[in-house]
């Protein structure tokens, strides 16, 4: 089976190894990935940036009230 590669806007995506086991498995019994499947179907979101890790800038504590993350106030 040839290397698969996810790409959404321009950018390569990781593929969960459960994704990768089903495109796998998908491939073995149809020798292919449809075209209807490589297509969004019905309500979801579909925003790439929704995969990648949000990370926090520490520049960020400067401006507004300055609180750990996980810390409350009383």
């Amino acid at each position: 089976l040839p290397e698969l590669e996810l790409i959404v806007a321009d950018q390569v995506m990781p593929i969960p190894e459960h994704v990768r086991q089903l495109i796998t498995s998908i491939q073995l019994d149809l020798t292919e990935i449809p075209e209807d499947y490589l297509v969004p179907v019905g309500e979801g979101e579909y925003d790439p940036s929704l995969l990648e890790d949000e990370s926090l800038d520490p520049d960020d504590v400067w401006g507004g009230v300055y609180h750990e993350e996980g810390a409350f106030f009383r």
